[in-house]
């Protein structure tokens, strides 16, 4: 990618009169631009064969994008699984407004009414817990966990690309050897009862249990996507989603 300047566009608008330079806000044959200048070819010397060259706008990079649809489109930063994105933060963000009541509720239960509920600090803490590990299951899908980016800058590109496949690798198999030599220890909590819900001990554990699976099938889509060229090896920044 690169980003260029208003002094280029205008070198490009005054130089090259085969191009038709304007804003374009819509989507392009390979992809999406939400703010940028796009050099589209003209009847003229194409000096940009196959596609559009696609300038970016402040912060915003460029790319050259080919034509043929997305399938031939410069990488994108987009999470992997759109619709499993969105499940994800949906029900973290149900789940957050879950522990908001209760805790509200339970706090004017005992201060102001002078009757606090048996079950709120109960039904609280588990939401708490279903809420947070979702949450890093949504997170990994995204990419957007903490990371340690000493070698971004001195690996070769290629370099980088595998080692980011590995990371995901590995991230993968350790979620998925937790999902599958828990499985039994996991049946094992469905007859014990919460002291306060008298909710079956499975449906806390099920919960951290799924968020490894989701976790595990983040992980190898990211590594698929990532070793085939189809995303970028380094994580986009967080407002690209």
């Amino acid at each position: 990618r690169q980003t260029v300047d208003g002094g280029l566009h205008e070198a490009l608008r005054m130089q090259r009169p085969a191009l038709a330079v304007g804003l374009d806000h819509g989507k392009l044959p390979g992809g999406r631009v939400e703010h940028g200048i796009v050099a589209r070819r003209g009847q003229e010397a194409d000096p940009f064969p196959g596609g559009l060259l696609v300038f970016g706008v402040g912060q915003h990079g460029g790319a050259f994008v080919p034509e043929g649809g997305p399938a031939s489109a410069a990488p994108t930063g987009g999470p992997p699984l759109p619709w499993l994105d969105k499940l994800e933060e949906w029900a973290s963000i149900a789940l957050l407004l879950v522990v908001l009541v209760a805790v509200s509720v339970q706090v004017i239960a005992r201060y102001v009414l002078h009757a606090p509920l048996f079950w709120g600090g109960e039904l609280a803490r588990y939401t708490y817990v279903w809420m947070a590990f979702l949450a890093g299951a949504f997170v990994t899908g995204r990419r957007g966990h903490v990371r340690i980016d000493l070698l971004d800058a001195i690996l070769p590109p290629r370099a980088l690309k595998w080692l980011e496949c590995f990371a995901n690798f590995a991230v993968g198999c350790i979620c998925l050897a937790v999902v599958v030599f828990s499985f039994d220890w996991l049946l094992g909590t469905a007859r014990p009862k919460s002291p306060a819900l008298r909710m079956p001990m499975i449906f806390l554990y099920g919960g951290v249990w799924l968020s490894f699976a989701l976790m595990a099938l983040h992980s190898f889509v990211t590594f698929y996507l990532v070793a085939t060229d189809r995303v970028p090896a380094t994580p986009p920044n967080a407002e690209t989603y």
